[in-house]
C-alpha cells in the first residue's frame, strides 16, 4: 500500500480515510456541495450516462437537506459520497485528509463465495489462524459487513467484480467507514467448516502493521513492485508475461520490457502466449496500446472517439487546433479526430505475434487493462479466462481529469473530462466490463495451498 496523507484506494475509486476532525458550519458545508455540483456539471462527460438528470437532483437534494448541522471533513465525505457512487464510473472519486495515527483492522483478508478469510495475520495476536473464515466482526456477521462495504465502493457502470476486489484488497481502509475505528475487534472464527472461536485483536495504526508484514515475513499487498514478470512453461510451449500495474512502470522501462518479453517468445517458438492482467489498474493509454500492437496483425481501432463537455471541448482546441468534432446536444460534444493516444486507425508491430493468446483479467482489471480485454474480446485474438473485467467494455470516462479541491471540508474530488469511447460494438455487455469466454474464479483451497487455479486452468486449454 502507499502510504500518504491520503489513503488511496487505487482505481476503485471511492477514496476513503478516516478521521479527519475540521469541523464544518452549515455553510460551508453547503457551498462545498454547490462547487461540486457546478464542477460536475461544467467537465464530467458521462454524468448522466448511467443515472438520469432527475435521479442526480434527487441525491443532490437529499444530501443538501440532510446539512443541518456541523460536521467534520469526515463526515461530509460520507454524506456526499452517495452522490459519486450514483454516477457510476470509476474515475470518479473523493479524496478525504486521513489521519494516519488511527487504529484499524490489522488483517489481510480475502473473499471466496462471498465469504471473508483470513490472508494474513498482521495482528499481535499469534492464535489468529491464517485460512479460517470470518463469521463474525465485533458481533456484526461478516455478510453483513461485505455488503455494506461494497455499498460504499463505486464501479464503472454496474460491474460487481470490482466490489469484491476492492474490498478484499483495502477492507481495512473501508471498514471505518460503516463502522468507525474501534480500538479492538471481537473476532469470530472458524476453521475448515469447525467449530467456531473467538479472538481479541487489537487495532494496529497502518505503520504497525506494515512492520509486522516485514519482521513476519508476509507477502506485501498486490500493488506492489516487482509490477512486471515474464516466464517460459517448456513443457506447455507457453510463456506468461505478468503486468500488475501500468502507471507505475517508467514508459521506457515499459515498452523494454515488452519488446524484450517478444523477443523471447519469438527465439523459443512459444506457440502459446498466456497475458496476466489481473489486478492491473490500468494507466497511460500508450501502455495497453503498445501491448495489443505487438499481438494483432492487422491495422486496428483503439478510440473511436471522445466526448467531452463544452469547457472541455475550448481545452482541446487550445492544445490541438486540427481537432475534428461534431455536437452532440447543448452539453456535449464528439471529438472524431484528435492528435491523442488511439485516436484513427492503429498499426500492428512490424513483426507481430501470430500465435495463440490467452488473456486473464478479474474485477481490478479497470481503465488501460480493461480496454485492451476489450479489443481482444472485439478483435477475436484470444480467449479470455477469469472473471469480468472492471471497466466497462466499450469504453469509460478518464484521462485527463479536474482535481477539485472543496475550500471548505478539503476534500478533494476527482472528475474525468474525457469519455474515452473504444472501437468495439458499444451494444455488448451494455454497462459491464467485457465477460471472459471462461468464467473461473480462485478457490480457497488452491489459494491457500500456494496454487493459481485460473493459471492452472488456462494452461490446460493449452494444446
Amino acid at each position: 500500500m502507499k502510504n500518504m496523507f491520503w489513503i488511496i484506494v487505487f482505481a476503485l475509486n471511492t477514496i476513503v480515510s478516516y478521521g479527519q476532525k475540521k469541523e464544518l458550519s452549515i455553510a460551508e458545508q453547503n457551498n462545498d456541495l454547490k462547487l461540486l455540483r457546478e464542477k460536475l456539471d461544467f467537465y464530467h462527460p458521462t454524468l448522466y450516462r448511467f443515472c438520469t438528470k432527475a435521479a442526480l437532483d434527487s441525491v443532490f437534494n437529499l444530501v443538501k437537506s440532510q446539512i443541518t448541522k456541523v460536521r467534520s471533513s469526515n463526515e461530509f465525505g460520507k454524506l456526499i459520497l452517495p452522490i459519486i457512487l450514483s454516477i457510476r464510473n470509476s474515475h470518479t472519486y473523493l479524496e478525504i485528509p486521513a489521519d494516519t495515527n488511527n487504529k484499524i483492522f490489522p488483517i489481510d483478508i480475502k473473499i471466496f463465495s462471498g465469504r471473508l478469510y483470513i490472508y494474513q495475520n498482521l495482528s499481535a495476536n499469534p492464535h489468529i489462524q491464517e485460512g479460517a473464515e470470518i463469521v463474525e466482526i465485533n458481533n456484526v456477521p461478516a455478510q453483513v459487513i461485505l455488503s455494506e462495504l461494497k455499498r460504499t465502493v463505486t464501479a464503472d457502470g454496474y460491474i460487481e467484480t470490482t466490489r469484491e476486489r476492492t474490498i478484499e484488497g483495502w477492507f481495512r481502509y473501508f471498514y471505518p467507514l460503516i463502522y468507525g475505528n474501534p480500538d479492538f475487534f471481537s473476532l469470530k472464527t472458524r476453521f475448515n467448516e469447525g467449530e467456531t472461536k473467538t479472538e481479541k485483536v487489537m487495532a494496529l495504526v497502518e505503520k504497525d502493521i506494515e512492520l509486522y508484514r516485514v519482521n513476519k515475513h508476509k507477502k506485501p499487498p498486490v500493488l506492489s513492485p516487482p509490477f512486471y514478470s515474464f516466464k517460459i512453461i517448456e513443457n506447455k510451449n507457453a510463456a506468461v508475461i505478468r503486468l500488475v500495474d501500468f502507471s507505475d512502470i517508467p514508459q521506457n522501462e515499459y515498452f523494454k520490457f515488452i519488446d524484450s518479453c517478444f523477443i523471447e517468445v519469438e527465439k523459443n517458438k512459444i506457440n502459446n502466449l498466456i497475458i496476466d492482467l489481473r489486478w492491473n489498474v490500468g494507466g497511460p493509454r500508450n501502455y495497453p496500446l503498445y501491448l495489443y500492437s505487438k499481438i494483432s496483425e492487422i491495422p486496428f481501432g483503439y478510440c473511436k472517439e471522445q466526448i467531452v463537455t463544452s469547457a472541455t471541448l475550448k481545452e482541446v482546441i487550445a492544445w490541438d487546433s486540427t481537432a475534428v468534432f461534431e455536437k452532440l446536444n447543448d452539453s456535449f460534444y464528439s471529438i472524431k479526430k484528435l492528435k491523442d493516444v488511439g485516436m484513427g486507425v492503429q498499426n500492428s508491430s512490424n513483426n507481430p505475434y501470430k500465435g495463440k493468446v490467452f488473456l486473464l483479467i478479474d474485477g481490478q482489471s479497470g481503465s488501460g487493462s480493461a480496454q485492451f480485454a476489450s479489443l481482444l474480446y472485439y478483435n477475436k485474438r484470444g480467449t479470455i479466462v477469469g472473471e469480468e473485467a472492471g471497466g466497462v467494455y466499450s469504453g469509460s470516462a478518464g484521462g485527463v481529469s479536474c482535481v477539485l479541491k472543496l475550500p471548505s471540508s478539503e476534500i478533494t474530488v476527482n472528475i474525468p473530462k474525457t469519455w474515452i469511447v473504444l472501437d468495439v460494438d458499444d451494444k455488448e455487455f451494455y454497462g459491464h466490463g467485457v465477460k471472459p469466454h471462461y468464467e473461473v474464479k480462485e478457490d480457497i483451497k488452491s489459494f491457500f495451498n500456494g496454487r493459481d487455479n485460473i493459471l492452472k486452468f488456462t494452461l490446460d486449454l493449452v494444446k
